[in-house]
């Protein structure tokens, strides 16, 4: 786990709730909400054992994850880091973006491919 967080997330040593997420990703323990504050590493959090699923090809939930923030701004923010950390884990995972905004048509970006 640590070798994965330093190698695709360039995080040299996981905070006590990314370890925590992983494990119980690992032993099936969900559903899981993450409830901390901003910049403590939630999104890594999740990434990181969502993305080792390919590299161990056992896949303890679907292949596919569905990421909501609540504000545009955090998606434009967020976006970039899970796209280069699905890049180094493998170039066939995609990374789709549905932004929907109150009263506006739903707006789509795609990259990569359907694993």
């Amino acid at each position: 786990m640590k070798s994965f967080y330093k190698e695709v997330l360039n995080i040299n040593e996981p905070h006590s709730r990314q370890i925590e997420l992983w494990n119980a990703f690992k032993e099936n323990r969900f559903p899981i909400i993450i409830k901390a504050p901003t910049g403590s590493g939630k999104t890594e959090a999740i990434i990181a054992p969502f993305l080792y699923q390919f590299l161990e090809k056992d896949f303890h939930v679907a292949p596919r994850m569905i990421y909501v923030l609540p504000m545009r701004v955090l998606v434009n923010n967020v976006v970039g880091r899970i796209k280069k950390c699905a890049c180094m884990v493998s170039p066939y995972i995609s990374v789709i973006i549905s932004l929907k905004t109150a009263g506006a048509k739903e707006e789509v970006q795609s990259e990569g491919q359907d694993y």
